[in-house]
This record gives structure tokens, C-alpha cells and sequence, in this order.
């Protein structure tokens, strides 16, 4: 599950809309378990993406599409409960009978219970 929010700009040709999206998905995950502090990964998670701007009515308002992404990363582990991560992944939506793909890099730190 994830979740973000952004502004379109002063520049854009509908200015200043607030967006917010939620994106909740399940897969698979594998993950190379050594006796190293390094565990390498790759994952891939398929889901629903919901997008909500502050003009409500028209072509934008809200809308719930299909979403996926697919990736992988790295988790050193600085204690057997807790690593840094440094993850990239390629995100893909279908909105508006078209599709649209993207590419993040996260980084953040994982609590392992």
C-alpha cells in the first residue's frame, strides 16, 4: 500500500489541482537470504491506483484504475532487525484508456519483528 499527493502547477493548462492517490496491490517477493548483512531482491505487485483532484467533476475528478510495478533492491542490515533499504522500481497505470509508466527510487529503513 502507498500513498501521495501533489500540486499540477501554476503553468499547466489546469492549473494548481491538488492530487492525491492511494495505490493498494499484493504479490511476490523474492530475496537472497545469506549470511551476509547485503539481501538483494526483486519484487512484483499488481493492484488498484485511486486518483482524486480537486476539480471533481469533468475529466479528472476521481478515478480508479489498474497499477502494478515491478523492481528490486538491496536491505543492509545494520542489526538482525532493522536495514537500510535502497529500492527502484518501474510503475505502470492505465487511466484514461491509456497507459502511463514511470520509475522511482526509494530509499528508507525496514523493521523486521
Amino acid at each position: 500500500m502507498g500513498a501521495g499527493f501533489g500540486n499540477t502547477g501554476a503553468t499547466t493548462s489546469l492549473a494548481n489541482l491538488t492530487a492525491k492517490s492511494v495505490f493498494v496491490g499484493g504479490g511476490m517477493r523474492l530475496a537472497y537470504r545469506g549470511r551476509s548483512r547485503f539481501e538483494p531482491w526483486a519484487h512484483g505487485v499488481v493492484g488498484m491506483e485511486h486518483f482524486r483532484f480537486t476539480q471533481t467533476g469533468g475529466l479528472l475528478g476521481s478515478n480508479t484504475a489498474l497499477a502494478g510495478s515491478a523492481g528490486g533492491g538491496t536491505d543492509f542490515y545494520l542489526n538482525p532487525h532493522t536495514a537500510f533499504r535502497v529500492e527502484a522500481d518501474w510503475i505502470g497505470t492505465r487511466f484514461f484508456s491509456g497507459n502511463q509508466r514511470h520509475f522511482q527510487v526509494v530509499t528508507g529503513i525496514v523493521f523486521n519483528f
